[in-house]
């Protein structure tokens, strides 16, 4: 049964992994631009892509399978 779920282990720790080097890559982003104008423009193109993301996954998805 361990050797069944091996896989699995080697999964998540890459998993972990990429997470660990996204997150602190996001954080040393975000130390370099919160003292500038940049930042106010970032922090509204997420929340414009946070709140229109999936509205526009919404209208586009039945549009595509129309188009199959």
């Amino acid at each position: 049964m361990a050797a069944a779920a091996a896989p699995y282990g080697r999964k998540t720790r890459r998993l972990v992994r990429i997470c660990a080097v996204a997150g602190l890559a996001v954080l040393g982003l975000s130390l370099w631009i919160a003292s500038s104008a940049l930042a106010q423009g970032v922090f509204y193109g997420g929340v414009l892509r946070a709140l229109c993301g999936p509205i526009w996954t919404g209208l586009v998805s039945p549009w595509l399978e129309e188009r199959r």
